[in-house]
């Protein structure tokens, strides 16, 4: 903390050195709050980072978390992220995190949806499969979109293939769809098949340290109509 406020001292008032000094603005209210719990102090400094550096997005977004979570100023953190969007159109961190205001707490699934993919389309890479996995999880939840949630998940793994949750989700959507496939009387060896799809990411998953419990429930489930298609009609 000391050497946060050090360096403010050191950079106030040098035209040149308003992102150095927005960042330690920003280094220190992100101890105030993460160590010290010192809300209104860490408030403040995000708030001076800002005043020093109004182009700085990332400032504008640990801003919008804060007022977000701790504030309950749902308003507030809205107008922070799209000031952060606005700033930095490229920063998809403030994109992802409108996006999860909006689906949350303003129940707006359009406004949602466009932000998440917004946050995808400025940076689709490792940095960013939270976007990929929360797309596919409204396409899937919402929209009902089969093949939406699938496109994004698989993204998800393709930007990140260590990421258990998004390996997870694939397999909960094929374990949806196998099920409505048998309960409308779909052709048996085209449920094994799904059955086998839902086994290998609940396989994935698990061996990335998800909970392996559904991946003994699909095991199951394949074995019974792996003997239902042995059986014959």
């Amino acid at each position: 903390e000391a050497a946060f406020r050090a360096a403010i001292a050191a950079d106030s008032g040098h035209a040149n050195t308003h992102t150095n000094l927005a960042d330690a603005h920003v280094n220190l209210g992100i101890l105030l709050q993460n160590e010290r719990g010192d809300i209104d102090g860490a408030e403040a400094a995000y708030r001076m980072a800002i005043a020093a550096d109004p182009g700085y997005a990332i400032t504008h977004t640990n801003l919008g978390m804060l007022l977000s979570k701790e504030r309950g100023d749902i308003g507030g953190a809205e107008a922070v992220y799209r000031a952060a969007i606005a700033a930095d159109p490229g920063f998809a961190g403030a994109h992802y995190n409108l996006g999860i205001l909006l689906k949350t707490k303003r129940g707006d699934v359009d406004g949602a949806e466009a932000a998440f993919r917004a946050a995808i389309a400025a940076d689709p890479g490792p940095g960013n499969a939270d976007a990929h996995c929360t797309l596919g999880y409204l396409l899937k939840t919402v929209r009902e979109d089969f093949d939406g949630a699938e496109a994004a998940f698989r993204a998800a793994i393709a930007a990140d293939p260590g990421f258990a949750l998004a390996h997870s989700n694939l397999g909960v959507l094929f374990a949806e769809h196998s099920l409505k496939s048998e309960e409308s009387g779909g052709d048996l060896s085209d449920i094994a098949a799904l059955w086998v799809q839902v086994v290998g990411h609940f396989t994935n998953a698990a061996s990335l340290g998800a909970d392996d419990r559904m991946l003994s429930v699909a095991k199951e489930r394949l074995a019974r109509v792996k003997r239902a298609v042995a059986d014959g009609p």
